[in-house]
């Protein structure tokens, strides 16, 4: 098994090679009347949205998520700053693409 880290995370403190299990560090367990924070977010560590594949009357379909998500308006802001003359015009949150598989 291999956990290498992909983004920035304080929760755990290793993972067991044989069984894939987690260790925590303490304070970073959640319990009741107790303030942890955390990261990554609750929005989680992920790179790149998963497709998702699902069946309609018989005809298989994928569905892909792509554009900015929540954050347009950050990322718009660091592309402005690298690239100057930086279209604006980007709406906040994406679009959900669906194809129907042949």
């Amino acid at each position: 098994m291999n956990a290498t880290n992909y983004v920035r995370q304080d929760v755990f403190k290793s993972i067991d090679a044989k069984t894939g299990r987690p260790t925590y560090f303490d304070d970073k367990k959640p319990d009741t009347g107790k303030k942890a924070s955390f990261c990554p977010s609750l929005w989680g560590g992920k790179d790149w949205p998963s497709p998702v594949s699902y069946t309609v009357d018989g005809k298989q379909y994928i569905a892909v998520a792509s554009g900015w998500g929540v954050d347009a308006q950050f990322q718009q802001g660091l592309l402005s700053n690298l690239l100057p003359g930086w279209d604006k015009s980007i709406p906040e949150g994406g679009v959900i693409w669906a194809f129907a598989v042949e």
